[in-house]
């Protein structure tokens, strides 16, 4: 399905089922066009779930399911629910799910909201090579990979690409992979993971990891690691600050209630966010 040259809001209650039958996404919206898609449901797409092309400034993915996407056979990277070369973007409150991939490969969207969302069952959370885009209040849990990485695959774009993104008060559960890699294919600079809570399944599992010198400046503060490893900084300018390491007590993790109980000790343990203006259920 393509837009048109208009505003293209859908119904609520909107299924596409492509059932695998189909190579290319089950949506793409072209430069100039903008889409609003509320209550949408997208599953069992060959490639991309959605596909918003840079020019297609403005759109907007919310309260919408996105699962079984993508065929790990046809080609790697392939299988996001959301592939947003678009700025200025909202992406929220959606439930993605056994997605090959990610729920969102911004490349190199920039200016992007992406909040408030529940990823769970898939390979990644997100993948980025735009910048200034903010990531906050999603819950993330149960991903077979590594959950983000910033600094992916910015060619043929022009650097720096990947610098000023803000990764704030996320919730990580059961994370076995790297929860966050700054740079590693190309130079990260300046971006901030601050106030998120990353719970590992293992020991071994590295929380952040900063790949060479040419990642400047980027901020790693006042996180909670719990069982994680140490993080692995070879960049230039790091800041590691005020991360700890206690248990956040979920009211009940086991059944994916990840609020935090009465008289944990993250309550009101983080820094004050200006891009934060509240939780995932209003307070």
């Amino acid at each position: 399905m393509r837009s048109g040259t208009k505003p293209l809001p859908l119904e609520k209650g909107y299924h596409i089922d492509l059932g695998f039958s189909l190579d290319g996404q089950a949506v793409t919206l072209y430069a100039a066009d903008k889409g609003y898609f509320d209550d949408v449901e997208v599953k069992n797409v060959k490639f991309h779930g959605m596909a918003c092309i840079a020019g297609a400034d403005g759109s907007e993915v919310v309260r919408s399911l996105l699962h079984d996407i993508g065929n790990f056979s046809v080609g790697d990277n392939l299988g996001n629910a959301l592939y947003w070369s678009c700025d200025g973007g909202l992406i929220e409150h959606n439930l993605a799910y056994s997605n090959d991939y990610a729920l969102v490969w911004l490349n190199p969207g920039s200016g992007n909201i992406v909040r408030y969302n529940v990823v769970r069952s898939q390979r990644w959370f997100a993948n980025m090579s735009g910048s200034n885009n903010q990531i906050y209040g999603n819950l993330v849990h149960g991903l077979t990979s590594n959950a983000m990485q910033i600094g992916y695959d910015c060619a043929p774009h022009a650097a720096p690409c990947s610098y000023q993104n803000k990764v704030h008060h996320n919730t990580f559960y059961n994370q076995s992979g790297i929860a966050l890699e700054l740079g590693n294919f190309w130079n990260a600079e300046q971006n901030e993971f601050i106030n998120n809570i990353l719970h590992c399944s293992s020991a071994g599992v590295v929380p952040v990891k900063v790949y060479g010198s040419d990642d400047l400046s980027n901020i790693i503060r006042t996180n909670r690691f719990v069982g994680c490893g140490a993080i692995q900084d070879s960049g230039t300018s790091t800041v590691t600050s005020g991360n700890t390491t206690g248990d956040p007590s979920f009211v009940d993790s086991a059944n994916e209630n990840f609020a935090l109980a009465a008289g944990s000790n993250a309550i009101d343990a983080a820094e004050l966010s200006p891009i934060v203006p509240e939780d995932m259920v209003g307070n």
